[in-house]
This record gives C-alpha cells, structure tokens and sequence, in this order.
C-alpha cells in the first residue's frame, strides 16, 4: 500500500464480519509522508495486523511482495489488494481445502468476473521478413484447460487475478516477484509459475470486493497510489518483462 492504512482497516473489517474472526496482516507501505497519529492509533487495535513502514517511496509492489512474504511463518498465505474486501462469496475454505488436497500451487479468486483469467502461449510470428517471439494471453480458460475433481466451478488457468491463496514455498522457490518491477507485476509473476512448471487454479464461484475509494473521499496517499499508477512508466517495466522472457510482443485475444 502507499499511505492508505484506512483501505487495510477496513479490508481487515470485512474479514472479521465474513469469518467471524480476524486473520493477521503483513502490510508493507512505500508511501511518501508520515502516518497521522490518529490512523497509527487506529491500526494498533489490530493486534494482528503488522504494519512496515518503507523508508523507500520508490520500494514498488514487486519488491513489497517479496518482503511481506519472507514475514510469513504459515503454510499459505493470501495475496489481496489494499483495496478489496471480503464478501459473503470470499469461500476461504475451500482455497485453503483445494491447496491441501491437491498439487496445485495457487488458487485464485475472482471480482465481479473472472474476465482476467486466461492461457498464456508461447511461441513465434513472421513480421516484415524477421521471426519474432512473442507471449499471447488467451481467455476462456474452461476451453484450453481442466476442472479440479471434487472442486466445481475451479479450473486450471495459467494466469488468474492478484487475489490468490498460495503454497509460501513454492513462492519462495521461483524467487517471487520481480523486485525491479514497480508497477505491472502481475503478469510476470504468473509466468514464472509457468515456467517452473507450477499449477495456477481460478475459482470462478468464490469473489471478493474491489471497492476503490471515490473521489470524494480522496484521503492520505491517494494522490501518490494515482501518481505511481499512471506516471507514464509502465511501458519502462513491459520491456524489461519482454527482455526478461526473451519475447518481442505479448498480447491478449480471446478464446477462438
């Protein structure tokens, strides 16, 4: 996160009401000015919430993966946004059930949809005389891949969205999250499950919330989570995902 600890307290509200209980947190925070006293005060009546605060504004979602994670001390751990939510449809259970009956090694849920989950191919394409490599992200997962036996509506997907229970050792064994990527992370981290030859599910019956705050309620390190979102330095980190897979293009179609 950037400065956005009321997005956390209020994520770690939701988990209390769906489950009835509260579940520990390892926030790391790379935003720019201080906390107030008042949202430090506010996060300490979350004994388990554990909040790092990064000296380093520029430290990226890449590199506070990779720290959050060397914090954890259990089996799984679960990957949200700070702005999400749990709702009535946030099936724990049966992410934590799938991961400890079968093989695979991450098991994500969707928002609203799971429009962001798809195949990815690689291979290569004739472009102007030259043979070029490219990475392709093909949707509507059910074509191309397999259901889990005793797991309905879960189906194998080689890239899912960052809501997602993990194996922590198999995290730590592809070495993470690209810490250069600041920003647009995502798909590189599901290429190194690929490569490494890990299982990606999606469960399409299980959601969470995505609730950005609006306009109007533009609090502490809004400004900045915009800046970084839109600053003009993605294209800088898709080429350095492009060189680090040796692929001249990557882009998205749909299932034929």
């Amino acid at each position: 996160t950037a400065r956005r600890p009321h997005l956390i307290l209020r994520l770690a509200e939701s988990v209390r009401t769906i489950l009835g209980y509260d579940l520990p947190f390892v926030v790391y925070d790379d935003g720019p000015d201080d906390l107030s006293d008042e949202m430090l005060q506010a996060i300490a009546e979350y004994p388990l919430i554990r909040y790092i605060v990064s000296n380093n504004e520029d430290l990226g979602i890449g590199k506070g993966r990779d720290l959050g994670v060397m914090q954890v001390k259990t089996k799984y751990f679960f990957l949200l946004d700070d702005d999400m939510k749990f709702n009535k449809k946030t099936n724990l259970q049966k992410m934590v059930s799938l991961l400890d009956e079968t093989d695979v090694s991450v098991v994500s849920a969707c928002l609203s949809s799971c429009g962001f989950s798809g195949h990815l191919q690689f291979g290569y394409f004739h472009k102007n005389r030259s043979k070029r490599r490219m990475g392709q992200f093909m949707g509507a997962c059910e074509l191309v891949n397999q259901t889990i036996p005793g797991f309905p509506g879960c189906i194998r997907c080689d890239i899912n969205s960052n809501i997602f229970v993990a194996r922590t050792d198999h995290e730590l064994e592809i070495g993470g999250w690209d810490p250069e990527l600041v920003i647009i992370e995502h798909r590189d981290f599901f290429i190194r499950l690929k490569a490494a030859g890990m299982k990606p599910v999606v469960c399409q019956d299980i959601t969470v919330s995505h609730a950005r705050p609006s306009k109007g309620t533009v609090t502490q390190g809004e400004g900045f989570h915009e800046k970084r979102r839109r600053n003009g330095t993605g294209s800088r980190f898709k080429s350095l995902i492009l060189n680090r897979w040796n692929l001249h293009q990557f882009f998205e179609r749909g299932a034929d």
